[in-house]
């Protein structure tokens, strides 16, 4: 027997995503990195001049690295996957360097030298606890990398070439920690490279910053001690490029960072960093961005060739990912502008991804970093009393600099989360967030809502606008404006074949004027919901041909995608129930109001904060959960909305399409989870508002700027009372939830394992359970389910039960599973259906649970190793 199990943390359509991936590692022939770990979302965990602590103490005044200790539960409760670091070693300024001006490379906050023995962030077991803390929360954690570049020197000597120089350079490193120490021939200009050498290369070997690095002077064929060369590289390397790959290997495998950010790569040959890349980890090389400080779409896509594709890299391919500076540069353009004239078609096709042959595993996207806002904290007066505008930090005073004086300082300054933050959350590249967005400019709660959207449908490739057909109306509320200027779109094309992932996210720029655009969807026959829930009751259709409208308010965007997902961040209490109902179905929308609260009885007392609310159909399927923001508990301040899952639409029928969810007509059942029990009810007394009953909506939604004034509440009118019917508008208001759902929490799997079909499932507790009956038919033959055999239940109890059930292996073919829960007092309810796959010549294949989530597991009965291929 052999298993093969694949794992997709976080990640909501794994099986599509694990096809997609084998699709093109057998296309391509090559290695397939993967856009999306649990997260791909990284955190700048840092700003220029972060937070030096006191900076009297020399050795434990700083508090960075203990800062990013702290905030790790919340960065990963927001969904981030990594947190980018700043450089950790000691700068040539000593406690107030940020660590880009590096003097020793072996130096963490241990050695007294340049004036102090921490660094601006810390000492080295300060950097050590907050590496384990982000660890302990499953973050990656991404070191900011400086090659280029070394300062702070102990002495003067010439360099290798030229001279005399006068004043004599600073060349000379003699570094406390021992490790690395510089000398003449190590920087340029040296005899390998000069302005007369043939082969110079301003970009590379002029010293703009420091003395700079020649990675090639008195180079040797001969690899380094350790055994770490993965084949000799046509160009070798001189010990300044061995002991800097040296030093990479001692930060990832010895300090334990994951990731790797490289500063000014600009400025560093290609040649040499390919081998860095390659060489800094045994295995599979770690993810890398680099920063090229360059806004033109050619000369990125150029150097980012020339390092992957450099020979030098020995017997692994180099991969290296580039920031967006020309897709920043857009968005600066266009939010900072604000009054409508900025060209959103035009501009925004001006990415990496959309622009050149780079793909979004090679972009690595932002809206702000430090080197556009500049603002930070300088030193004050000294020592306390401190003067006004001054702040006291233990003994030392600290001053707020605005970045003003710098001529760096270009930041974005308005509508970051309306605009900025959406887009980059939709693209294609893995998304950048700024500390100073997150933490101190009150963005958390959008960016968090943002992510958790990404999670759920951004997948697959992406178009730009013009490759979407687009049509605008000319109606005469768009007074003329609605155009690509002011209207754009984006649309991920997902990997589902638009049944459960994809989106359309729409942009207007224009700062007074709802906009809207017809364009190609992902989706067909499906209805889509505003998940930015920018548009609250509200769904769009999307037709057979895929057109599909996508309206956007003013200077906001909209996301678009296929109801009934449930995009929600990690630090949410997930849900107790999972949807029935397939996704892109018509919806009918069902509001409850905190006001309410009263009137909504769980086992004879008013509902709780923490209680859930779902609704199914006749067949116990559960076709919509409330949820109150990205949320499904109960919070008694902000009103719950239940969007239930019905019929798919056609052309000829868009409200009574295909069977999906509720049907038209059919009346609404509720369930109800005890937060403060664990145990589920079905309620009774449904009351309803009658139709044509007024009633204010309050959501939970972030207050983003442009939305202010349609984030709050606002009124709404009933359309229906307790039947299902596509766009329809309920308010239920009141209910009594106090007779026990059978059994909950059902966890149903199954395989085939040793000739037999092993079926299994749990559940949490149960009321008055006399058993389960196994029914089963085969896909493509008789509809109606067979008796497979029964297995007895436990009765009542709150603790939970696991069973088994076995049955001889069938003819090859595909089998659908399910469970008949029977109560002794005749009662029945179903579970929902499990396919397993028989294959000919013995060989089963199970795919538990259906449709898969994160986890899939494959189990075959021949025993040793077999071929797998999936497609």
């Amino acid at each position: 027997m052999s298993r093969v199990s694949f794992c997709f943390r976080g990640h909501p359509h794994g099986l599509a995503h694990l096809l997609f991936l084998f699709f093109l590692a057998g296309l391509l022939g090559t290695p397939i990195r993967s856009q999306a770990q649990s997260s791909d979302v990284i955190l700048q965990g840092f700003y220029w001049n972060s937070h030096p602590g006191d900076v009297s103490d020399d050795q434990n005044g700083g508090l960075w690295w203990d800062t990013l200790a702290t905030v790790a539960p919340e960065a990963a409760r927001a969904g981030i996957g990594t947190v980018w670091v700043p450089p950790p070693t000691k700068g040539y300024g000593g406690r107030w360097d940020m660590g880009y001006g590096i003097k020793d490379f072996y130096d963490l906050g241990e050695y007294n030298q340049n004036g102090s023995i921490r660094t601006r962030h810390g000492n080295r077991t300060q950097l050590e606890n907050a590496i384990t803390a982000l660890h302990n929360q499953n973050l990656q954690i991404m070191v900011d990398i400086v090659l280029n570049h070394r300062g702070g020197a102990d002495g003067q000597a010439d360099y290798e070439w030229g001279g005399p120089y006068n004043p004599t350079p600073w060349t000379l490193f003699n570094p406390q920690s021992g490790r690395f120490p510089g000398i003449p021939s190590h920087y340029h200009p040296n005899n390998a490279h000069n302005i007369n050498a043939p082969n110079y290369n301003f970009d590379y070997q002029n010293p703009l910053f420091f003395e700079d690095h020649c990675y090639f002077n008195n180079a040797d064929q001969t690899p380094p001690p350790g055994g770490w060369y993965f084949g000799a590289p046509p160009f070798g390397l001189g010990p300044v490029g061995d002991s800097l790959i040296s030093w990479g290997r001692w930060l990832m495998n010895d300090m334990g960072f994951d990731q790797m950010r490289l500063d000014a790569v600009k400025h560093i040959d290609h040649a040499f960093l390919a081998k860095f890349l390659t060489e800094v980890r045994n295995g599979n090389q770690p993810f890398a961005v680099g920063e090229s400080f360059d806004y033109g779409l050619g000369s990125l896509a150029s150097y980012h060739g020339a390092v992957t594709g450099s020979p030098n890299s020995g017997s692994k391919a180099a991969q290296m990912s580039l920031f967006d500076f020309p897709l920043r540069g857009a968005l600066k353009a266009i939010l900072n502008d604000g009054s409508g004239n900025a060209d959103l078609d035009n501009q925004l096709n001006n990415s990496l991804v959309w622009g050149s042959a780079l793909t979004g595993f090679d972009v690595v996207t932002w809206v702000e970093n430090h080197d556009t806002d500049r603002a930070g904290f300088i030193g004050g007066v000294g020592s306390p009393p401190c003067q006004a505008g001054e702040i006291q930090v233990g003994n030392s005073c600290l001053q707020w600099d605005n970045g003003s004086g710098h001529s760096d300082h270009d930041p974005i300054f308005q509508d970051k989360e309306d605009m900025g933050y959406p887009f980059i959350m939709a693209a294609e590249g893995r998304p950048t967030v700024f500390w100073k967005d997150f933490f101190h400019f009150g963005m958390a709660d959008d960016i968090t809502w943002q992510i958790a959207m990404r999670q759920a449908t951004a997948t697959g490739g992406s178009n730009h606008l013009s490759a979407l057909n687009p049509v605008y109306p000319g109606d005469a509320q768009y007074q003329g404006q609605n155009h690509g200027g002011n209207m754009f779109v984006m649309r991920r094309n997902g990997l589902s074949n638009g049944t459960q992932d994809g989106l359309l996210l729409g942009l207007n720029d224009h700062p007074s004027l709802s906009l809207g655009v017809w364009v190609d969807a992902p989706f067909s026959n499906k209805y889509l919901k505003d998940y930015s829930d920018g548009y609250l009751f509200v769904t769009q259709r999307s037709y057979n041909n895929s057109r599909t409208f996508v309206p956007a308010q003013p200077r906001d965007y909209s996301w678009w995608s296929l109801t009934g997902l449930y995009p929600t961040p990690p630090g949410e209490t997930p849900a107790q129930f999972s949807m029935d109902a397939q996704p892109g179905g018509s919806v009918h929308f069902l509001a409850l109001d905190a006001g309410d609260a009263a009137n909504f009885l769980v086992n004879g007392s008013p509902i709780e904060a923490g209680d859930q609310i779902a609704v199914l159909n006749a067949a116990d399927e559960v076709c919509g959960i409330g949820r109150i923001g990205q949320g499904f508990g109960w919070d008694g301040s902000h009103d719950m909305l239940i969007e239930v899952i019905g019929p798919f639409p056609t052309d000829a029928d868009p409200t009574g399409g295909p069977a999906n969810g509720l049907a038209v007509g059919e009346s609404f059942r509720v369930l109800v989870y005890d937060a403060s029990t664990g145990q589920t009810f079905e309620a009774s007394g449904l009351s309803w508002a009658s139709n044509g009953s007024n009633f204010t909506f309050n959501p939970l939604r972030p207050d983003t700027p442009n939305r202010n004034g349609t984030v709050s509440s606002f009124g709404m009118t009933t359309t229906a009372t307790g039947t299902f019917g596509a766009n329809g508008v309920s308010q239920l208001t009141a209910f009594s939830a106090s007779t026990p759902f059978p059994v909950n929490q059902l966890d149903f799997r199954g395989e085939v394992l040793d000739g037999q079909i092993a079926l299994s499932w749990t559940t949490a507790r149960e009321e008055n359970n006399r058993g389960f009956g196994v029914e089963m038919r085969r896909e493509g033959g008789a509809q109606a389910f067979e008796e497979a055999g029964f297995v007895t239940g436990a009765g009542t109890t709150d603790q939970p039960q696991s069973y088994q059930f076995r049955l001889p292996e069938p003819a090859a073919g595909t089998y659908i599973f399910r469970l008949r829960q029977e109560d002794f007092d005749g009662q029945i309810a179903y579970s929902p259906t499990l396919r397993l796959q028989v294959a000919a010549a013995g060989l089963g294949l199970a795919l538990a649970p259906n449709p898969v989530r994160n986890r899939l597991s494959l189990r075959s009965t021949q025993a040793g190793d077999l071929p797998l291929s999936l497609r």
